[in-house]
């Protein structure tokens, strides 16, 4: 039997550069004060930046909240994270 992928719903709201709000957000994969990256039902979110702090990190109610200078958000369909070492390198 075939499982299908629940789409949570998604959203995203940058306030001024400085504030950042995200829904829908299944796992936070890595985050430092340059990168976060976050996974959703839609696909990977990179969000780059500097002095970038997550405030809230829910995952059960699926909202990320962060604070610093936003400097770029990028979307990805690829599920990098499963990806194994070789498929990254050889892409």
């Amino acid at each position: 039997m075939d499982e299908k992928k629940v789409m949570l719903p998604h959203s995203l709201i940058i306030d001024g550069r400085k504030n950042i709000s995200v829904t829908g957000v299944t796992e936070a994969d890595n985050f430092n004060d340059e990168e976060i990256i976050l996974y959703t039902s839609h696909g990977q979110i990179t969000i780059k930046g500097e002095n970038l702090q997550i405030s809230v990190l829910n995952t059960e109610s699926g909202d990320v909240t962060a604070s610093g200078k936003v400097n770029s958000v990028t979307y990805s369909d690829r599920n990098e994270k499963h990806q194994g070492f070789f498929s990254k390198v050889f892409r």
